[in-house]
C-alpha cells in the first residue's frame, strides 16, 4: 500500500498547520500532522481549504510508493501583500528621473540665460547705432550687434527644445519601466550642438 505525506505551505515555504485537506471528496485531515497516510495506487484529487480560500491539486500515486511528499501551495494574504509591495517598489524606481532629464533641464536654463544676456546686449548696441550713426555705421559694429542677436536667437531655440525634452523626461519617468535603457549623447558642433536620443525596451 503506497503512503503519502501531505504538507500545506505558503509561497515562502512556511507550513500552514491550520489548512483543511480533503482527498477524493472525503476529509483527509483538519490539521496536517506530517504523518504518512495510506492511499490506493492511481489518480487522486487533493483539495485544501483555509478560511474563505480553497484550491485543488491532482496527483498520481504509484504502487509501493512510500512516504511520498505532497506539498500543497496555499494562497494567503501574505503573498498578495508581498506582490503589492513589489509593485510599490517598482513604482518608486520609476518615479526617479534619469540623468538625461537633468542634463536637458540644465541646457534649458543655460540657453535661457544666454538668450537674455546676448539679446539685451545686441538690442542695446542696435539702439546705440540708431542714435549715433543711423545708416552709416561701421560694418564691424553692425556685425558685432548682429552676432549677439543671432546667438540670442539660437540660445532661445536651444532653451525651448531642451525644456520640452526635459519636461517629457520628467513626466515620463513615472511610467517608464526600469528595464528600459535610455542613452542621450550630446556632441558639440560648429555654432551649436547635436543631441542623439536612443531608447531600448
Amino acid at each position: 500500500m503506497p503512503t503519502i505525506v501531505v504538507r500545506a505551505q505558503n509561497a515562502r515555504g512556511d507550513d500552514l498547520p491550520d489548512a483543511q485537506i480533503d482527498l477524493d471528496g472525503g476529509r483527509l485531515t483538519d490539521k496536517p500532522e506530517g504523518l504518512p497516510i495510506d492511499v490506493d495506487p492511481g489518480p487522486h484529487v487533493l483539495v485544501w481549504r483555509r478560511g474563505s480560500q480553497s484550491g485543488r491539486q491532482e496527483i498520481v500515486v504509484h504502487t509501493a510508493e512510500k512516504n511520498r511528499s505532497v506539498i500543497l501551495r496555499v494562497e494567503t494574504g501574505e503573498v498578495s501583500t508581498a506582490a503589492s509591495g513589489g509593485g510599490a517598489a517598482e513604482a518608486k524606481d520609476r518615479s526617479r528621473p534619469g540623468a538625461a532629464a537633468w542634463i536637458f533641464a540644465g541646457v534649458a536654463v543655460a540657453g535661457a540665460a544666454s538668450f537674455g544676456y546676448f539679446g539685451l546686449r545686441g538690442s542695446s548696441e542696435v539702439r546705440d547705432m540708431r542714435a549715433d550713426c543711423a545708416g552709416h555705421c561701421p560694418a564691424s559694429r553692425v556685425d558685432a550687434a548682429y552676432e549677439k542677436l543671432l546667438i540670442a536667437d539660437i540660445s532661445l531655440g536651444a532653451a525651448l527644445v531642451s525644456a520640452g525634452i526635459a519636461t517629457y523626461l520628467f513626466w515620463n519617468a513615472a511610467t517608464t519601466p526600469k528595464s528600459s535603457q535610455r542613452e542621450v549623447m550630446v556632441s558639440p558642433l560648429a555654432g551649436g550642438a547635436a543631441a542623439t536620443w536612443v531608447e531600448r525596451f
